[in-house]
Parts: C-alpha cells; structure tokens; sequence
C-alpha cells in the first residue's frame, strides 16, 4: 500500500516500499503538458523537457549521462497532454546519486543559447519523423478535430512554426509558472527505508519554493464531430475512429474496456479477424 506525505513547501511525494526487489524507481512529475500551452508556445513543456539533459553548473549533457551509466540505472523522460515526467531506476544502494541527479537538473540547468539551437533542430527532426509515420499521426489529426479549438487538441511536439519561436526567455518564465512544489509529485516505489528516502527528498527538493503560482484551470473541452482526411504517398490507409467514452473511474469504464477488447483486442477480435483474415 502506498504512502503520501507533503513537505512544508507543498511538493508531494507519494511513495511504497516493495522489501523483496533490489531496485528502485523514482519519477518527478510536472504538472505541465501540452493542455496548458498557448497554441504560439505550443512544444514548450516537451521543449524543456529535452533541455534539462543539455547540461548543469557542474555537469555537461555527457556527465549527466555517466552518473547514471556508472551505476548501471536508466533515466529518461517523457511529455503527455498534462504532465511530464522525469524518472530513473537504479540498484536500492544507488537512490541517493538517481535523486540528487534529478534535483540538480531541475535547479540548476544552464539553458546555453547553443543548446537551445542545437535541441530545436532535434525536436524539428523529431516532428519530421513523427509525420513519416502515419500510424501515429493519425491519433493527432483525430484530437486536433475532436478538441477542435481548445489546447487538448494540441500535438503534444508543437509543431515547426511554434517551436521555431520558443525563446530561452519563454522557456525560463514557463518553468517559473509550472516548475513550483505545490504543482508536482514525486514517486517512488522499490526498496528503500521510509525515513531515508523522506530525507533525501527533503534534502534535495525541501528548499523549492514557487514564484506566486497560480492553477492553471484548463477549458473543459466540447466534442466536436468532424471529417479529416490527409493524403500521403503510402502503401496502406490509416483511419481513426474518436467517440464519447466514460468518465475515469466509472463503473461503465470496465464494460467498455471489454468492448475494446472484443472489437480489436488481440488476434481473435472481430476487427483482426475481418480485415487481417478475411480481407
């Protein structure tokens, strides 16, 4: 069973202990995605999220990637619609050198103007690969027109003109307004002592404070029916069908998970079965 506690700067941490693993997780979640961006800053929270690799006052983009190497752990990060999230696993004995890595990247990234070009170019490619790849644009044409005018419908990358404006001013004011304790969690779960991972986290994040931070209450988005087609030189033909679902934690969410399931869950769906066997 999991425990949750709240540091005197509001930042919570949410953590369980598994005694019978040697590993551990540990994950900082932002609460800043691509649902709080204005469509002319849109890529900025995945924007930053590449820029905290880039380097610190005392650790370049490659130091930042042996401390973790070293130890044999992972680290990596990810950007959704309403959070981002930074996160290592490692060896139990090597929680303190996963959590100070992550605290030091939060507070003291450098943000070099070089870098800042360098990773634009990336995130272009990035946008570039993504369009090759139609299976997965067309998951974003399907929110752009079902959350048609409100940011839900924002492609999570930004796209080439919007991330081509992000200035190293904008990425800064937008850390001051999301980057803030009572707006983030941190989780953990693995083997660990309660008390000592509390005074790491103490240690490393309890002197976070938040510059006047205000929730963000995003628009409650209207579902809109529409039709939206776009020709590539392919082989195959991708179609996604959006409908009105269930809200979390309803009851109805496990029948309709079972409907999924019938219509395209595995090999013996009806959806597989047509168009893979039959067609």
């Amino acid at each position: 069973m999991y425990q949750e506690t709240v540091l005197k700067n509001n930042l919570t941490i949410v953590y369980e202990r598994i005694p019978f693993v040697r590993s551990v997780s540990f994950g900082l979640w932002i609460g800043a995605g691509s649902r709080y961006e204005t469509r002319e800053q849109n890529g900025i929270s995945h924007f930053i999220e590449h820029m905290l690799f880039k380097g610190t006052g005392t650790r370049t983009a490659e130091d930042i990637a042996r401390t973790i190497d070293n130890i044999g752990g992972q680290i990596n990060a990810f950007t959704g619609k309403e959070c981002t999230c930074f996160y290592t696993k490692t060896l139990d004995e090597d929680l303190p050198t996963a959590i100070e890595l992550i605290s030091d990247m939060l507070f003291n990234s450098t943000f070099e103007p070089v870098h800042i070009e360098t990773e634009r170019k990336v995130i272009a490619e990035e946008i570039s690969m993504y369009e090759d790849y139609p299976e997965e644009m067309v998951h974003d044409m399907l929110t752009e027109e079902v959350w048609s005018g409100n940011s839900l419908g924002y492609p999570i990358l930004g796209n080439y003109y919007s991330v081509a404006g992000i200035t190293r001013d904008d990425i800064l004011n937008h850390m001051r307004a999301f980057y803030v304790p009572e707006n983030s969690v941190i989780s953990v779960a693995g083997n660990f002592d309660d008390k000592k991972l509390l005074d790491l986290v103490e240690k490393y994040f309890g002197h976070w404070q938040s510059h006047n931070y205000c929730k963000i209450h995003a628009y409650k988005p209207w579902f809109n029916r529409s039709i939206k087609v776009k020709k590539k030189e392919t082989e195959q033909v991708h179609m996604c069908l959006g409908f009105r679902g269930v809200k979390q934690g309803e009851e109805n969410l496990y029948s309709l998970l079972t409907l999924n399931n019938i219509l395209g869950g595995g090999m013996s769906s009806r959806l597989f079965q047509k168009v893979r066997e039959e067609l």
